[in-house]
């Protein structure tokens, strides 16, 4: 594959939305030296954010009860959730069998794609997300992860705050909620103080 191909695919961009790195800030996909940099820059945050998501939500190999006693298997996939469901094969969804490493990564990097589109979404589009620091983008996609899209949406007050640049209202609000006094606690301290950043 050649250097433009790289600099051009889906997944390299996926990579540097990610980050918020824009057309303009890629520079001449001509200039293999500065695309590969940035290509590999996205990279490496992407593995970051993608490894932080991970730790935050652990990984079981057999269905529990999450926080809310909701089924669970792998890296916080709910059984309950119908998007989920179809990512995952039929035997494990109904506890025949315990979900392989494998099967994990791939479901987990759908999910994942899935809540950083929903975290974009939450800032009302790339634009805004990409006026967010590395820090913010880390905290607002595992929060996605983790609650979805629907309850993300009620942190109406978080999205002020951010539009605004009022990083510690921001830290503030993840802090006043429900999620973070009894759904996860220690994520949520974790999320709120990356609004700092």
């Amino acid at each position: 594959m050649s250097m433009k191909d790289i600099f051009d695919s889906v997944n390299a961009q996926e990579e540097r939305d990610i980050l918020g790195i824009t057309r303009e800030q890629q520079g001449d996909p001509k200039d293999a030296e500065k695309a590969q940099k940035i290509y590999d820059t996205a990279q490496t945050d992407s593995m970051m954010v993608m490894d932080y998501v991970r730790g935050n939500e652990g990984f079981r190999n057999k269905i529990y009860d999450d926080t809310k006693k909701l089924k669970t298997i792998g890296s916080g996939f709910n059984l309950e959730d119908e998007t989920t469901r179809r990512l995952l094969p039929a035997d494990v969804v109904s506890g025949k069998r315990d979900i392989t490493k494998e099967e994990d990564d791939a479901v987990f990097a759908k999910r994942f794609k899935i809540a950083v589109g929903d975290a974009i979404s939450y800032m009302g589009g790339q634009d805004n997300f990409t006026k967010l620091s590395k820090s913010q983008k880390r905290g607002l996609i595992d929060m996605s992860y983790n609650m979805g899209l629907t309850r993300l949406n009620k942190f109406e007050k978080l999205r002020i705050a951010l539009f605004k640049g009022d990083r510690l209202t921001a830290k503030k609000e993840v802090l006043d909620s429900k999620y973070a006094q009894k759904d996860v606690p220690n994520r949520a301290d974790k999320n709120a103080n990356l609004m700092l950043r």
